[in-house]
């Protein structure tokens, strides 16, 4: 992932299955306030779980850093845009973000399909 090339590619493949994840909702599986929900290690711990699954790989101090923060911003805008659509803007995002609380179990992450996501999405 060192190229900005692959990056890029690999970025929005990831973001992707990240996007699957949130749309599934699976019991226990929740990926809405990522920031508060979970901590850092726990997401660390998910994604590694996850790379050594996919790729027999472990990803890199810097890279692990660099796709949580990845995640969490992704996330973080998602949730903005799924409480502002869904309550017409009125403060609900903050709302919810306060009542969430802290998950004592990391989420893990499963490739569950094709889904296609506009270029105005992840930006």
């Amino acid at each position: 992932m060192a190229s900005p090339a692959v990056w890029q590619t690999f970025e929005y493949w990831f973001l992707n299955i990240i996007e699957q994840n949130r749309q599934a909702a699976v019991a226990g599986d929740n990926w809405t306030f990522v920031d508060i929900r979970y901590t850092k290690e726990q997401i660390q711990k998910c994604l590694l779980a996850f790379m050594v699954t996919r790729y027999k790989e472990t990803p890199t101090q810097e890279e692990s850093d660099k796709l949580i923060e990845c995640v969490s911003k992704f996330c973080d805008k998602r949730d903005h845009e799924l409480w502002d659509a869904a309550c017409g803007g009125d403060g609900t995002y903050q709302e919810r973000r306060e009542a969430c609380l802290p998950s004592r179990i990391p989420p893990k992450l499963k490739i569950r399909g094709k889904l296609w996501r506009s270029t105005e999405m992840q930006k």
